[in-house]
């Protein structure tokens, strides 16, 4: 009998040549296909279809035939959430083989599909070379630059002759001297190009966003140059509408002003009980010539930003508060669609004019709920029986159109920050929803589907904004997840947003009623603009156009300037399909990239208000459950924290079950499941970055608990083995 020494070096080298085998195996089987991919691997953004999927390529390839291509297809995420790539951007994706019954918008299918699993952040555009950050100083007079980015942990250092005029705590945009090499792992280095100012000030927070998602906020002097000669257009042979009383309903801060409506009872017989109604939109096309400097950096905008703290408009302020903007009091240019309603609330005719207006009032969506509601002030009181309530008959009529077309009728929780004096967040205030928003909501839809029924008609070529049905891995991945909520979802052989409604039906007032939307809007395609007609899901319509908001959005400009043409005997050429194409895909991803930059800020300033409270309690709700821990979303912010694993009550060995959405502990019997309910106290802030960590103090639930009984017993049977 050997040694035990011995013994263990027998058992050693058994291992090894085992694992040689092994490698030998799959070595050979990776040479006879060569060309196939692991299955995690890390790719790049090629690209995306019409719909707004994101198509991608291998990170690295080395064979001689083209990289297949890749199809992302969702993402593996316990919230579930697209995050915002854009070409170039690098992620570590799960690689599956395309399946052939998925709808891919494009004639050639994808060689695979890719979810992805993590975004590489720090790996974001390797060929800029610019950073913004916060500046630490340090010992030997130079700093470092701490990053600003969620998910990103790699510093800069900051040589002394390199920080300028940089002083601790202060955000700053830092220029790349030196990257790590292949062979040499050091850290990188930088050199201070601008200082944005100290970072504790509230304005820092939007002013990240900016910078990180490269959003213009100057305007060039051509640009500002222009705006300052322009001046409102000649009326002349404009329709006079300046006798009706318009009024403009917005938020309270709003500062540019794009609609303004006028409802009055059809006088015509043979409509008895309809409508008509009047959407006068600023005519921005009447100041903003095609291919001006104006149009040109509206166009490379794409759309206004909108932060708590500023705007971030797509025109000069000299228009898009002032000259285009329809004031109170004060003729504008208009384009006006002109809306004849029965008494179903259905659209009968339209036609457009360009008219001038001289609106009547400026109201909110609280001075007119409250005057319907029977409280009026001094601006409301005159207008509440000529203006008001003819304006709600109408728009109780169009509601039962609505009713019948049944649209998605999704009502996630919204949240508005408050903001004190210097612009630091104080708290948050639940945004309720009246039936004002209800009302100009459904008078903008009409007259956004008037329009695109006139240039449908007339065969002109336009910007669509469309929506199409979610795929079919998307309704697998919410049918399995309602399953685990306890909610049945049929999917059906055509698929209707009703059924979606169904579910919010039965949610509503439960406990998964916000958590319910919340996935059921993950489960949905992305809307984007497309010259092709290809309908709107979610509003259950067989064309649809933005028109409404010229001054904040360029694709209603674009719908705008095609209108015009089909009432000008001048039949000036519109955009061909193939420029229209262009225009569609770029502002497509300004919209995404303002929407990204919004969503970002806005968890910094919950970060920014959590961090004022730590040590502090909330009730909270389990949004996502993955191996790192539970992801929580607050009830009283609206925002998102982790729950780490090992910050779980009681502690032990929690397992993630993927099929369930659940971590359980098989020897305490305790579950932590998608949607229940916890206390949770915050013990750590990142207000940079927007992360919040908690702590468990209540929550969970005894549970008996069989997942994968068969593979379970097998597992302890190889481990027995190996032990023996």
């Amino acid at each position: 009998m050997p040694p035990p020494n011995d013994a263990r070096v027998y058992d050693v080298k058994r291992r090894r040549q085992k694992r040689s085998r092994n490698h030998q195996k799959k070595h050979q089987s990776h040479s006879r296909s060569s060309s196939a991919l692991a299955p995690v691997t890390v790719i790049i953004i090629t690209g995306e279809t019409e719909d707004g999927d994101l198509l991608a390529a291998p990170a690295r390839w080395y064979h001689d035939d083209p990289p297949p291509i890749l199809w992302v297809s969702g993402v593996i995420s316990p919230r579930g959430r697209m995050p915002s790539m854009e070409r170039g951007d690098k992620a570590v994706a799960r690689i599956m083989a395309y399946q052939a019954d998925h709808a891919f918008p494009l004639a050639t299918p994808p060689d695979y599909e890719a979810r992805i699993i993590r975004c590489l952040n720090q790996e974001r555009h390797p060929e800029e070379t610019h950073r913004m950050g916060v500046f630490r100083q340090t010992d030997d007079q130079g700093g470092r630059l701490a990053p600003i980015v969620k998910g990103d942990r790699q510093e800069i250092i900051i040589p002394p002759d390199a920080c300028g005029d940089a002083q601790d705590e202060d955000l700053v945009l830092v220029e790349i001297t030196s990257e790590p090499s292949r062979y040499r792992r050091r850290i990188k280095q930088g050199r201070v190009l601008a200082v944005r100012g100290a970072v504790n000030t509230a304005s820092a927070l939007s002013l990240i966003a900016l910078e990180q998602h490269n959003i213009p906020v100057e305007f060039p002097d051509d640009v500002l140059a222009e705006a300052a000669q322009a001046t409102l257009p000649d009326m002349t042979g404009r329709e006079d509408l300046c006798n009706l009383d318009f009024i403009t309903i917005d938020p309270q801060d709003a500062r540019d002003h794009d609609d303004a409506l006028w409802v009055t009872a059809d006088d015509d017989p043979t409509n008895a009980g309809g409508w008509r109604a009047i959407v006068a939109i600023a005519d921005v096309a009447a100041l903003v010539t095609p291919d001006s400097a104006l149009d040109r950096e509206a166009a490379r905008r794409g759309n206004s930003v909108y932060f708590p703290d500023r705007v971030v408009p797509m025109f000069p302020e000299r228009l898009s508060t002032d000259l285009c903007s329809l004031k109170a009091h004060n003729e504008r240019p208009s384009l006006a669609a002109h809306l004849i309603f029965d008494a179903r609330g259905i659209l009968q005719s339209h036609h457009f004019t360009r008219a001038i207006i001289k609106p009547a009032a400026r109201l909110t969506y609280t001075q007119v709920q409250n005057a319907i509601n029977g409280s009026p002030d001094a601006t409301t009181k005159p207008l509440v029986e000529t203006t008001l309530k003819p304006l709600w008959a109408a728009w109780s009529a169009l509601d039962k159109a609505r009713q019948h077309r049944q649209p998605l009728d999704l009502e996630l929780p919204e949240y508005r920050i408050t903001l004190d004096d210097v612009g630091s967040p104080t708290g948050f205030e639940h945004r309720t929803r009246l039936e004002a928003h209800r009302l100009v909501e459904e008078f903008m839809i009409a007259a956004n589907v008037a329009a695109a029924e006139t240039l449908t008609r007339k065969k002109i070529p336009a910007l669509y904004r469309i929506h199409e049905a979610p795929t079919k891995e998307k309704l697998d991945d919410l049918e399995l997840f309602l399953r685990t909520l306890g909610i049945k979802f049929n999917q059906g052989t055509t698929l209707k947003p009703a059924q979606f409604n169904t579910i919010l039906t039965q949610t509503k007032d439960g406990p998964f009623d916000a958590l319910a939307g919340e996935i059921i809007l993950r489960a949905q395609s992305q809307a984007i603009y497309s010259p092709l007609n290809l309908g709107h899901f979610g509003l259950n319509l067989r064309r649809y156009i933005h028109f409404t908001s010229p001054i904040r959005r360029y694709a209603d400009l674009v719908v705008h300037r095609a209108l015009i043409q089909t009432l000008s005997s001048n039949k000036t050429p519109v955009e061909e399909p193939g420029p229209l194409a262009d225009i569609a895909e770029h502002i497509s991803q300004t919209e995404r990239r303002a929407m990204a930059a919004e969503r970002d800020t806005l968890d910094r300033y919950r970060a920014c208000f959590m961090e004022h409270n730590i040590g502090h309690n909330y009730e909270a709700r389990i949004t996502g459950v993955t191996r790192a821990g539970l992801f929580v979303r607050l009830e009283n912010t609206g925002g998102d924290g982790l729950v780490p694993i090992r910050r779980l009550k009681p502690s032990g060995f929690y397992r993630h079950d993927e099929t369930r959405n659940a971590l359980f502990d098989k020897s305490t019997r305790y579950v932590f499941q998608t949607g229940m309910s916890v206390t949770v106290q915050v013990i750590e802030v990142a207000p940079f970055s927007g992360g919040v960590v908690l702590d468990l103090i209540d929550g969970g639930e005894r549970q008996s608990w069989a997942k994968n009984t068969a593979k379970q017993k097998h597992s302890r049977r190889k481990y027995s083995r190996r032990r023996n």
